[in-house]
């Protein structure tokens, strides 16, 4: 049985088209990791809520209680962008979100709750980082999560 040989470049054109579909792949992952911690942080700030003027019925190192729920529709996540050697997507408040009892838009609001006694973000974040989901995403990226602050 003879064997083929191949022709110059045959290598090239079979791998050529590997590193744009792994780029869409990790674009995509990111993104549906940034989709998650966003759901995660809407959901944990849904935990408990209250009227405007009464007392919280948030714990310390809790969530904090939903008034006028600002805070929670504000919470998104940016498109994935090519950062470094890597992707990157941000999950956090938009800073165009003022509630109607206050003049302190949301985006502040939310990072003196998260820096506070009352994260939010943070644990969304750290729940999506620890799955299945987060720890598959890691490997691919070959990268170690990190929070980075802005």
């Amino acid at each position: 049985m003879a064997v083929r040989e191949l022709r110059p470049g045959a290598f090239q054109r079979l791998f050529m088209n590997y590193p744009a579909a792994a780029n869409a792949a990790a674009a995509a992952t990111i993104e549906a990791l940034g989709k998650t911690c966003a759901d995660k942080a809407r959901e944990n700030l849904a935990k408990r809520s209250h009227e405007y003027g009464t007392p919280t019925p948030a714990h310390k190192g809790g969530p904090p209680a939903m008034i006028s729920g600002t805070l929670h529709d504000a919470v998104g996540h940016t498109k994935p962008k090519m950062f470094g050697t890597g992707w990157e997507v941000r999950v956090g408040v938009a800073r165009r979100a003022t509630p109607w009892y206050s003049r302190t838009p949301a985006s502040e609001y939310g990072a003196y709750l998260e820096d506070g006694d009352y994260p939010w973000l943070r644990p969304a974040f750290q729940d999506v980082a620890h799955s299945g989901a987060g720890r598959i995403a890691s490997a691919m990226m070959r990268k170690h999560w990190r929070v980075a602050r802005s």
